[in-house]
């Protein structure tokens, strides 16, 4: 069975909806109920998630694609890809929503870096794609470093960002190599270590045979961890990998991530931005005393538990990030324009379903 895109409906993952249950209703009724609901909601989009590329600095970056409507960028984290987020984003997009997932530099399908691979670089790039896509306004969701970064492009690019939603993201830097169990500091002070990173990380792809499904409840498929694996088959391509565990702030190291985090800070404080936190349970990077933290400190924010999941929870939660997604989209009013600026070129008024100099959105 084709969906209006072509896509083979067997095939095509955003179709994973609930199975509707009706009491007194056949179970293979059901089953036949929620396969003809897919199908509209395929024909109803008339679409599929499309790849698409834009020149950033010296490289070039890729993306995922669907929908129309207001902008929102999802953006992963380590060791992972815009696959990360294959399950969101046609669900989301179908509730009225451009969505966009990218590829971080020298991750997925982007092209390498020349600056390097540090938190800052990723940052840079991510600074060039905005300014490059040209959207007037966005809402950023990240996960993991991808979480780290969208907060920071909130206060570097404060002007376009409608709102931020974050999940399994470092929110502070880790205080002393103490604070982190036995089994943690002992892998990570291994990985970080000139030689037996290079060995673990690069030649043996720890992060993405160990690391990535260890963090997923539920068992990862074999084509699913493929989708994973192939940005990274060659030995020199998963140097991001390996960069981004030596960016972890521990003790204050390195100081201008730690540095970074903090600020971060800032925006999950400021009571003018709307912000989300999505937490699984138990959590990974974001446990019981983060989401305390949050909820006495976050001055707009919105925290909402997904259910059961430790780290990569777009693999675990995906219906359930949608659902919290499109609730707290709801709320978001559009950006408001600064008549007070004194700025010989004042920013021009922004429509709340406004993506122009975008790609043209999928039709």
């Amino acid at each position: 069975m084709l969906c209006g895109s072509g896509v083979p409906l067997a095939d095509a993952q955003w179709t994973r909806l609930p199975m509707c249950t009706t009491p007194g209703v056949p179970q293979r009724l059901s089953r036949y109920i929620t396969s003809v609901i897919a199908l509209l909601l395929c024909d109803r989009r008339g679409v599929h998630v499309q790849r698409r590329s834009l020149p950033v600095l010296d490289s070039t970056m890729s993306f995922l694609a669907d929908g129309s409507g207001p902008l929102v960028m999802l953006l992963h984290g380590n060791p992972t890809s815009s696959h990360l987020w294959r399950n969101v984003i046609p669900n989301l997009a179908g509730l009225g929503y451009r969505v966009i997932a990218v590829d971080l530099i020298g991750m997925g399908l982007s092209g390498p870096s020349r600056r390097g691979y540090r938190l800052v670089d990723h940052l840079a790039y991510l600074e060039g794609f905005v300014d490059t896509l040209g959207a007037p306004e966005l809402v950023l969701v990240g996960h993991d470093w991808g979480g780290v970064l969208a907060l920071a492009l909130a206060r570097s690019r404060r002007e376009v960002v409608r709102g931020v939603a974050v999940l399994e993201a470092h929110l502070h830097p880790i205080a002393s190599w103490s604070d982190m169990s036995e089994a943690d500091r002992e892998m990570f002070s291994r990985l970080r270590a000139e030689g037996s990173g290079e060995q673990t990380i690069i030649e043996e792809n720890f992060f993405i045979e160990v690391v990535l499904p260890s963090g997923i409840v539920r068992r990862l498929g074999v084509t699913e961890h493929d989708g994973y694996r192939a940005p990274f088959m060659k030995t020199e391509s998963r140097a991001p990998i390996l960069q981004w565990v030596r960016e972890i702030p521990i003790g204050g190291e390195p100081a201008d991530v730690a540095q970074i985090i903090v600020r971060n800070q800032d925006i999950l404080q400021d009571e003018d931005l709307p912000t989300l936190l999505l937490h699984g349970a138990p959590g990974a990077l974001v446990g019981e005393a983060e989401v305390k933290w949050c909820a006495t400190h976050g001055r707009a924010m919105t925290l909402t538990s997904i259910g059961e999941g430790t780290h990569f929870l777009p693999e675990d939660r995906p219906s359930e990030i949608v659902e919290a997604l499109a609730v707290w989209l709801r709320t978001l009013k559009p950006l408001e324009i600064d008549t007070s600026t004194t700025n010989a070129n004042p920013p021009r008024a922004r429509s709340r379903h406004s993506t122009e100099r975008c790609y043209p959105e999928n039709k």
